[in-house]
């Protein structure tokens, strides 16, 4: 299949929040495969966040990625350097995710496809496309992850009062609360309808964000209220 090629579309530079379009990123570079050094790994990773981390959000929810590898022909067909398709997705997702990327984890990723297109050019690009719910984001800028039980994390924007964070803190506290009782039943989907639409992430997930316990940040949002001792 030969392409049919546009100009590179941009995708979120200098874009503060979601507007219901479909996340573009075109970046001219060869794919590098999972088992490719640490060296061309962060070359791709880099490649990739000169675009996201202008971004001015992360999405929470679900994802599907559409990823396509322009190439010529004879490169892909005739070439040993040319990778196998899955092998070249790992790198790519991974540059997609954390506080300069799109989303939190790849762990939302619910669907994937990928496929290469033939083009008459011998240099090769890759088109990246995140699909998402619009309403499914949070801030990067103030962004924290408040730790309700010792392994889920709520995200949180920072940017609101001490009072209204407070709020919602004891709101998260009741749900999570709330939870436990359909959980050791094992309904799990009962339990999910007394949450928030904004889904809990495990810390283990989080290791490149910053973490907080509820009970300490809530102290430490009393502590910044006018008169407080």
């Amino acid at each position: 299949m030969t392409a049919t090629i546009s100009e590179p579309s941009r995708m979120c530079r200098d874009k503060p929040v979601p507007d219901g379009r479909d996340l573009l990123i075109t970046i001219p570079v060869n794919p590098v495969r999972f088992k490719a050094s640490r060296t061309r790994k962060d070359r791709l990773t880099r490649l990739v966040r000169e675009h996201t981390s202008q971004c001015g959000f992360l999405l929470t929810g679900e994802v599907k990625v559409d990823v396509q590898w322009l190439i010529h022909e004879q490169d892909r067909h005739e070439s040993p350097r040319s990778p196998d398709l899955d092998n070249i997705l790992k790198p790519l997702l991974d540059a997609l995710q954390g506080p300069d990327g799109v989303m939190v984890n790849d762990s939302q990723i619910q669907e994937i496809s990928c496929r290469w297109i033939d083009w008459e050019s011998r240099e090769q690009r890759l088109d990246l496309r995140v699909q998402h719910l619009e309403d499914e984001w949070v801030r990067k800028n103030g962004l924290v992850f408040v730790q309700v039980t010792p392994t889920l994390c709520m995200p949180l924007n920072c940017a609101s009062s001490a009072d209204a964070l407070i709020t919602v803190l004891d709101v998260w506290e009741q749900q999570f609360a709330a939870r436990t009782k359909p959980l050791a039943r094992s309904d799990y989907y009962f339990a999910r309808s007394v949450m928030s639409l904004q889904r809990p992430f495990h810390i283990c997930r989080l290791r490149e964000f910053r973490t907080i316990p509820l009970e300490r940040f809530r102290q430490e949002l009393r502590q910044t209220r006018p008169g407080a001792v």
